[in-house]
């Protein structure tokens, strides 16, 4: 009976390690097929409980080729933001995460690319991180990766050109930080599974 419930324990330790490593990527693509048009502006965007606005209110959405023949389309749903607007990423619970990376890209055939996007992250313990990325001048998303963006309450970017300097982002991946307690099961599995091991080898 003990060796069950310990294997039991074990078994959830492992799923618990599973899901602290896990990540979600925001893609915007649950807009794909929904019948709006070219581009679309909603309130705010919400998507694997994350909670998405631009200067606190609506967020852009790029969801099929333009037909205006100025914004670029990156071939998947898109968010975008212009010159002088704040976009701002928290979970939708208010729980801390991780800012992993983001894939940028110009927006309109007006830019020229060179411009900077600073991203802000704000600790949930307090302080911030700051990190700037800049846009290239050819078109096509780009990967950017984040260092120290962790254990954060929410995080902003700015693009602070003067002038009309428009992106898209996309693809934004980002990882829930586990509550104390899960790391507490998750050790206590591993104590178990370390116990299991040695008392079977003896």
């Amino acid at each position: 009976m003990k060796t069950t419930i310990a294997k039991a324990l074990a078994t959830a330790a492992l799923a618990l390690a599973g899901s602290v490593r896990a990540a979600d990527v925001i893609d915007f693509e649950s807009l794909s097929n929904t019948g709006f048009p070219y581009f679309t502006a909603v309130g705010s965007y919400s998507e694997d409980g994350y909670k998405l606005t631009v200067n606190g209110g609506l967020v852009n959405l790029l969801i099929a080729p333009s037909t205006d023949n100025l914004l670029q389309y990156a071939g998947s749903t898109t968010a975008f933001a212009g010159a002088g607007e704040t976009v701002k990423l928290r979970r939708t619970d208010g729980a801390a995460f991780n800012f992993n990376s983001i894939d940028l890209t110009k927006l309109s055939v007006l830019n020229q690319g060179g411009n900077t996007v600073t991203f802000t992250g704000n600790f949930a313990a307090g302080g911030s991180i700051t990190q700037n990325v800049t846009i290239g001048s050819a078109f096509g998303l780009q990967n950017n990766l984040f260092a120290g963006f962790t254990n954060l309450k929410s995080v902003t970017w700015t693009e602070n050109s003067r002038v009309s300097k428009d992106y898209q982002f996309d693809n934004i991946n980002v990882s829930a930080v586990p509550e104390p307690e899960t790391y507490a099961m998750l050790l206590g599995g591993l104590g178990l599974l370390a116990f299991m091991a040695r008392r079977k080898k003896a």
